[in-house]
């Protein structure tokens, strides 16, 4: 018995753990020690614990997103500060440059822009595209687009599903000719704006059969800046002698009465010769736009040769396309419509009538002026000597503008 003792009291407490093993031990430790307090302290101390891992992996995150953001700034940079001279040198050229001229002007070879990845390139023709906005056609975005990688990178994030509406917007204003396949996909996509712009890119991208969802686009009640980039996308067309829509035909079809007044008008910018000379069949269309469309048109064409039917017409039109009708023979300036203007003054029954009546008399040529001075010494209304006061002082002013910029650019020189 005495011996067992002291063996007890010569054996040592100590206990040696190894791998794992010393992490369960401080894991059993703290919830040993954190199953000892009540359930208030413990749920307390559980959401510390929660909110310090939280910020730490908040912090983790954000981090690495700020390092990724700044070295593709510095990479942009650097891009910029290489190519967006040559670059703009190379789109401001209005005829085909060859491969060898681009090398030459960025004083680089084609293996040099691997350098960069796609999407730096990317932004940095985005830039130079905005700059030269006037422009509609830029002949050498197509090629700089496929040596830089932009195309590949489009294609690639189309396929992949990634920025997938930055990548159809860089193929719609630019424009880029990308792999009709990879467009397919989103013609129908769930996401109206990423199916429009989808379907935009395909009018450009497609030679087979382009215009397939034009007419159910015109359909929809799209906003202004839906016709400005139809209005864009067509220019780029016919600049590059692709297929054009039938503009008169789809005016007829359409229902929308907004979208087929848009289309009549785009006659006047890029229709056939056979539409332009067919425009007068919508003088008397059942949607009141397409009238006010088509009479613009005659002005914007400068088709004289319509005078005497918008004349004849003026009486069976409504008070919209009678304003546009006096506003067409204006522009036309034939000068033989003196007295039909001064006719629908005296004859207008409103007050917007008559005043545009009036403008267009006093604008129209210097017999206009004359009967328009003739007028105002005739006893009229205060209404009518109100209207008439203000189109002289606002003519008055516009003169005096044209002056003072007539005298500024000869100071200038």
């Amino acid at each position: 018995m005495k011996t067992i003792l002291v063996y007890i009291l010569n054996a040592t407490p100590e206990v040696n753990f190894y791998g794992w093993d010393v992490v369960k031990f401080w894991c059993r430790q703290v919830l040993d020690r954190f199953f000892t307090y009540s359930w208030q302290v413990r749920t307390a101390y559980a959401i510390v614990v929660l909110c310090v891992i939280s910020v730490l992996s908040l912090s983790f995150i954000f981090s690495g997103y700020i390092r990724k953001r700044r070295k593709k700034d510095d990479a942009y940079k650097k891009c910029k500060d290489r190519y967006i001279g040559p670059f703009r040198t190379i789109l401001k050229t209005d005829y085909h440059l060859p491969t060898s001229s681009i090398e030459k002007i960025c004083d680089c070879h084609i293996e040099d822009f691997a350098e960069f990845e796609g999407g730096i390139y990317a932004k940095l023709l985005c830039e130079i595209r905005n700059e030269l906005s006037d422009v509609i056609s830029l002949p050498n975005i197509q090629l700089l687009a496929e040596l830089t990688g932009v195309r590949s990178w489009i294609e690639n994030n189309l396929h992949k599903k990634n920025d997938i509406e930055i990548s159809l917007e860089l193929v719609v204003t630019m424009p880029i000719m990308i792999s009709e396949g990879q467009l397919a996909n989103y013609a129908n996509y769930y996401d109206p704006l990423t199916k429009n712009l989808a379907r935009q890119a395909l009018y450009i991208c497609n030679d087979n059969e382009p215009f397939r969802y034009l007419e159910e686009d015109l359909e929809e009640i799209p906003r202004q800046y839906r016709y400005m980039s139809l209005h864009r996308m067509f220019g780029w067309l016919y600049h590059n002698q692709k297929q054009m829509p039938s503009f008169m035909v789809l005016a007829e079809k359409v229902n929308n009465e907004k979208s087929a007044s848009f289309m009549i008008e785009e006659i006047a910018y890029w229709g056939r010769e056979s539409e332009k000379q067919s425009v007068n069949k919508f003088f008397y269309s059942n949607k009141i736009a397409c009238r006010v469309a088509a009479i613009k048109v005659v002005a914007m064409l400068g088709k004289t040769i319509w005078e005497d039917a918008l004349v004849e017409s003026y009486q069976k039109q409504p008070e919209e396309v009678q304003m546009q009708i006096l506003e067409t023979i204006t522009a036309l300036k034939s000068g033989k419509q003196a007295g039909f203007l001064e006719k629908c003054y005296i004859s207008a029954p409103s007050k917007t009538l008559a005043e545009q009546a009036l403008r267009c008399l006093f604008n129209y040529n210097a017999e206009g002026k004359e009967k328009f001075e003739k007028l105002s010494q005739t006893p009229m209304s205060e209404r009518d000597r109100n209207i008439l006061e203000q189109i002289r002082s606002l003519a008055n002013l516009e003169e005096k503008r044209k002056q003072r910029e007539k005298e500024l650019s000869c100071s200038i020189s």
